[in-house]
Parts: structure tokens; C-alpha cells; sequence
């Protein structure tokens, strides 16, 4: 499921924004291209 978020997001970012923008799906410490999206998400998991 957080899969195809992750792709419906990217998706509609080209889709807005075309090829003009870089959009990256993993942190990137070197090489970036800007302008650029990052697409990550953020899990908490709760400890029992």
C-alpha cells in the first residue's frame, strides 16, 4: 500500500511539474539535481 502512494504522489508531481524536476524516491548525498522532490515516507512503529 505505501508503495502505490508513493507512486501516486511521483505520478502527479510529473505530471505537474514535467521533466524539469528531478524526483527522488532515496536520499541522495552527492549528484543532486535541482530542482528537485523528495518523496520518502516516515514510519513510527510503536513499541509494545
Amino acid at each position: 500500500m505505501l508503495n502505490d502512494i508513493m507512486d501516486a504522489v511521483t505520478r502527479r508531481l510529473n505530471e505537474l511539474f514535467g521533466d524539469d524536476y528531478e524526483i527522488y524516491t532515496d536520499v541522495v548525498e552527492q549528484g543532486l539535481k535541482e530542482p528537485c522532490f523528495l518523496c520518502s515516507s516516515w514510519i513510527r512503529l510503536k513499541s509494545r
